[in-house]
């Protein structure tokens, strides 16, 4: 069995409404994971989706992650 070296791959994630710190207190939750794998080089893109009225998730999401250059979509 082989040893996979976790500098070799990256992560692709897909997250849903915000959940940053502007949703919750300090770090964030899930967006505080997104922010721990860029941090340390292991984050290829982020997707995001908002189905509420007025995408007001979607938007407070692009602003985090753009804040902190995250690469990211909205999809």
């Amino acid at each position: 069995m082989r040893k996979l070296d976790h500098r070799s791959f990256k992560f692709l994630t897909a997250k849903h409404c915000n959940t940053g710190a502007l949703a919750t207190a300090g770090y964030g939750t899930a967006l505080g994971i997104v922010r721990s794998l860029h941090a340390q080089g292991l984050l290829d893109r982020v997707y995001f989706t908002e189905t509420r009225p007025y995408n007001q998730g979607a938007r407070l999401t692009a602003f985090e992650l753009l804040t902190e250059e995250i690469p990211a979509r909205l999809v």
